[in-house]
């Protein structure tokens, strides 16, 4: 048995060294934080009745896209635009990406190329239009609308325009299409509009708009597969690795679904969901112990509320009710 070590009468096993912040918004447009998923601080920002794109943060500012992309440098309090240029047609949380070991945001742009980047973590006249292409893109061939990195560190774009993949293996190499192997090989199919996520180094490609369902490749968008055990008939909302332990994709009305280790068969994993559950958006937190320990949570937006997990998202408990779009 090991029982609660003490340091000066503080017990270790209670002290959070950091906490973490959990932010999301609801179909008004209000912006809400929590630091634990119990207490919660509504309207950091008041409803206006945008509903929110998504959420990301960038060191310490928070960048949030409704329409445009707006800028917070003081945890919501107050927000300024700094891009304008938002691509009205990008998806879900996948339209922007903090890339942290380049330190740089990059964002679905309508823009030149369909790329824009900040190496100033989103700051206000920082944004810069990335064409670094292996070869030559002209304007209106290339429309980017869904990013996602690998554990290795590759970024990938997703291209809307022709249905393909590009990836940039660091912050100063070029953009490479991924390009189809012969057949029998299979590639991303025509006719569906697919938003990017990854499980470790493999990519995953949802079909967010249709029921094209959900695929994978282990090469970096050559070739593909597609998982089963998904519904047939539903748009994929989000996907998202928490802690790189687990594979899950949001439905739209038809729940939660997980994968493990190295099935490619997804299971329902929505115990303690409502019915009809459609699931917008997948964040993981954790919060580090002063004796080392570490607990992890995953959290969930879905149109009936805001839900917790502490076992990689087998079990669920609603923490706030209402109709939520992005989280963070």
């Amino acid at each position: 048995f090991q029982g609660c070590k003490k340091i000066n009468d503080v017990n270790t096993d209670t002290v959070i060294v950091a906490p973490y912040s959990l932010y999301f918004s609801d179909s008004s447009g209000s912006l809400i934080n929590t630091n634990d998923g119990n207490v919660f601080k509504p309207s950091v920002f008041p409803s206006d009745g945008y509903p929110s794109r998504a959420i990301c943060i960038a060191g310490d500012n928070l960048l949030w896209v409704k329409g445009n992309a707006h800028i917070s440098t003081n945890n919501g309090v107050n927000f300024n635009p700094t891009y304008t240029f938002v691509n009205p047609i990008a998806f879900n949380q996948s339209l922007i990406l903090y890339a942290k070991d380049e330190d740089r945001v990059y964002m679905a742009s309508s823009e030149q190329r369909g790329i824009q980047y900040s190496d100033q973590k989103g700051q206000v006249k920082t944004w810069q239009s990335d064409s670094d292409f292996n070869k030559a893109i002209t304007a209106g061939s290339f429309l980017a609308t869904s990013f996602t990195q690998l554990k290795d560190n590759t970024v990938l774009v997703y291209d809307f325009v022709r249905n393909r993949i590009f990836s940039k293996a660091n912050k100063t190499a070029p953009w490479i299409e991924s390009k189809p192997l012969p057949a029998p090989a299979k590639f991303l199919p025509a006719g569906h509009v697919f938003s990017l996520g990854h499980y470790n180094n493999t990519v995953v490609a949802i079909d967010y708009l249709g029921i094209g369902g959900a695929w994978y490749s282990n090469d970096k968008g050559v070739s593909w597969q597609q998982y089963t055990g998904l519904p047939t008939s539903r748009p994929l909302l989000s996907v998202a690795s928490p802690f790189d332990g687990v594979l899950l994709v949001g439905t739209d009305s038809l729940g939660l679904y997980a994968l493990q280790g190295t099935s490619t068969n997804f299971v329902y994993s929505g115990s303690g969901l409502g019915i009809n559950s459609s699931i917008r958006g997948i964040t993981a937190k954790e919060n580090v112990y002063e004796n080392g320990v570490a607990k992890e949570y995953v959290y969930i937006a879905t149109n009936q509320g805001i839900y917790r997990s502490q076992d990689l998202g087998q079990n669920w408990v609603q923490v706030l009710p209402g109709n939520f779009y992005s989280i963070w």
